[in-house]
């Protein structure tokens, strides 16, 4: 795990929630323009679909939970569908996309035994999981309120007479006010170092 990974974790232990995930598939969220055109989904590299993989993440204290749809990048995703592909026994180091992996030494050719001690190395190094952490999920959460739709739309770039825009501001609201009623204000004063 990184240090940013190790931190969610102990304020989210400090705080007494749980943190659980589940993968779910590669549907599309919403923002994605695509959703009608599954073609590439689970392929790469891709023109289209330039999400990862849908999950689903659990916040739980006593009895309360809340949970969220978290879709992790597409790098993560393909970097996971490589470790799965390499897990079949395909021999990885041929795979045109191996060469763009963030462990490979791209001065020379590597064995297939030098790809994974090389991997090993990387993922131990830099916390890599296929599955988004509480970090991954607290970073990304709507901590603050973003006010009315016009105050919306002018800091996040929108067009104000946009139905995507407005739809996806009515998603930001909706995510707030779960994240407000599971948390205290004094600790979402707290998760706003966690970005």
């Amino acid at each position: 795990m990184s240090a940013y990974d190790d931190k969610a974790a102990a304020l989210l232990k400090e705080m007494g929630v749980e943190f659980s995930v589940r993968y779910v598939g590669n549907g599309c969220p919403r923002f994605c323009k695509d959703q009608d055109d599954m073609s590439e989904a689970g392929k790469f590299p891709r023109k289209k679909h330039i999400h990862g993989d849908q999950h689903l993440c659990w916040l739980a204290r006593g009895q309360k939970l809340v949970t969220f749809d978290f879709w992790n990048s597409y790098r993560d995703q393909e970097i996971a569908h490589h470790l799965e592909w390499d897990s079949r026994g395909n021999g990885c180091f041929i795979h045109d996309l191996w060469r763009d992996a963030p462990w490979i030494d791209k001065k020379r050719d590597v064995t297939h035994g030098d790809h994974v001690r090389a991997y090993r190395a990387w993922s131990k190094k830099t916390g890599f999981s296929k599955l988004p952490t509480a970090y991954s999920l607290l970073a990304c959460l709507q901590k603050s309120d973003v006010g009315t739709f016009k105050d919306f739309c002018s800091e996040f770039g929108y067009s104000d007479d946009s139905i995507r825009a407005l739809e996806t501001y009515r998603a930001v609201q909706e995510e707030f006010e779960k994240v407000r009623r599971f948390f205290t204000a004094s600790e979402l004063e707290r998760l706003q170092d966690i970005a």
